[in-house]
């Protein structure tokens, strides 16, 4: 995450995505790319929402991750990797979630409108673009 720097440009921020220190609508871009899997059930929301809060009113999120198609070939790919995957960064990342939970729900539940969507790898990757409601 960054921060506006005083004549622009951006100010990286390290923190917990639980308890970020950021400004209620201070930020005009939320990017979690391969990011919000790290989380599911309510640390996801908590996520989220913290997120949520300092995006400003027409602000854009951006954010992409793996996906699970509900058929086709991309389906079979995710079948069989995604478990994989979990396994592999809850052992050498300490991620806390052990499933993909898909967060639509919860961006719209804090008053994002999805712009655009594009699956990509027969659907096993999934890239939304969201604005929060003015």
């Amino acid at each position: 995450a960054g921060s506006p720097q005083p004549g622009g440009g951006l100010l990286p921020v390290l923190a917990d995505a639980r308890r970020p220190p950021l400004r209620r609508d201070s930020f005009d871009v939320v990017v979690t790319h391969f990011v919000l899997d790290q989380w599911c059930g309510g640390e996801l929301e908590t996520v989220v929402a913290a997120l949520a809060a300092a995006l400003r009113p027409g602000g854009l999120w951006i954010d992409s991750d793996f996906a699970l198609p509900a058929s086709g070939p991309g389906r079979w790919r995710a079948v069989l990797w995604l478990p994989l995957l979990y396994l592999f960064f809850r052992r050498f990342a300490s991620i806390a979630a052990d499933r993909l939970e898909d967060p639509a729900s919860l961006l719209a539940g804090q008053g994002l409108r999805l712009e655009v969507e594009r699956l990509r790898l027969g659907g096993f990757v999934l890239s939304r673009l969201w604005r929060a409601v003015e």
